[in-house]
């Protein structure tokens, strides 16, 4: 790609036809090609990037980009501007590499966060030391504490003292042996009243099978 074309290239290997489906003379051929692949929503911020490139130097960013199949796929696109022995602009080098799974691992990610974060349980995040690292909105509401009250905290200061040793015997035994518990406990809010509340707490283990975290949903 030389300066002040129409983002056009001058060379592009092969192996794009294996990324995207497109043969690589379509990029040299017709100089818009590239940008009327990328996705109408990421085309304006992709063009406006490209065109601080003479004075940045380099760029990178991530947009969709049209497959020959009709598909988009998550690309991330990296470009140095070269300049020659006297300082001027030569050429620009660059490399595409395809983010599409990642990007959909995000997206699940938000997908499940903003369920939890809006959803009709109250749900507790604890390390396997037991201590809090997180709470949804739902259980600041039901009790009380804010989330900055209670993060670092153990989840027995909600104990209200009603609920038998016995429970939370079974509960222990049954989560260590990597198994759900479900059960009735009577909790204690922040302005002291005590309220009962159908709990299910899982283990959750890691890629090696080492337990890390319990969750909590009630």
């Amino acid at each position: 790609m030389q300066p002040g074309d129409d983002v056009g290239a001058t060379y592009v290997s092969g192996n794009v036809e294996q990324l995207l489906g497109h043969r690589a003379d379509a990029f040299r051929r017709v100089p818009s090609f590239w940008a009327e692949q990328v996705h109408p929503d990421e085309r304006p911020r992709a063009l406006a990037a490209l065109s601080h490139l003479p004075d940045r130097g380099h760029l990178s960013m991530e947009y969709r980009f049209r497959h020959d199949d009709g598909s988009y796929r998550w690309m991330r696109d990296e470009r140095r501007l070269l300049r020659n022995a006297e300082g001027e602009p030569s050429e620009i080098v660059g490399c595409w590499f395809d983010v599409t799974e990642r990007k959909q691992g995000e997206e699940r990610q938000q997908l499940l966060l903003r369920a939890i974060e809006q959803g009709a349980n109250a749900v507790i995040i604890t390390n396997a030391a037991g201590q809090i690292e997180y709470v949804n909105p739902r259980f600041t509401r039901t009790t009380g504490y804010t989330q900055e009250e209670v993060l670092g905290k153990n989840p027995r200061i909600l104990r209200s003292g009603e609920t038998p040793d016995t429970v939370y015997a079974d509960m222990w035994r049954t989560i260590l042996a990597g198994e759900d518990w479900r059960g009735t406990i009577c909790n204690k809010k922040k302005d002291g009243s005590n309220y009962w509340e159908s709990s299910t707490i899982s283990p959750v283990l890691n890629g090696n099978g080492v337990l890390t975290h319990f969750v909590a949903v009630k």
